[in-house]
């Protein structure tokens, strides 16, 4: 799986846009074959003991999400890919 730069793909689909206004799916595929990504930021998990529920929640360092679940490696909230080190 590939995370593209939606904001590129959008002004580069104006430029497919023929005078008719119509789109040719062929042209929409290699649009999309060629689209740049983007890197994906990092992060980790850090274990928090909540005194009001009484559970360990794991917290996304990037976006402080809680998951109450080991072995995400991409948080369910910001897309950081949690399988290595922090940035």
């Amino acid at each position: 799986m590939r995370i593209i730069d939606a904001d590129a793909l959008k002004e580069s689909l104006f430029d497919l846009v023929a005078p008719s206004g119509i789109i040719y799916a062929s042209d929409m595929e290699s649009l999309i074959d060629n689209a740049p990504t983007i890197e994906r930021p990092h992060g980790e998990w850090i274990e928090n003991y909540d005194k009001t529920d009484g559970f360990t929640w794991l917290t996304c360092t990037r976006c402080m999400c809680k998951a109450y679940e080991e072995g995400y490696n991409f948080c369910p909230n910001c897309g950081a890919d949690m399988r290595g080190g922090r940035e």
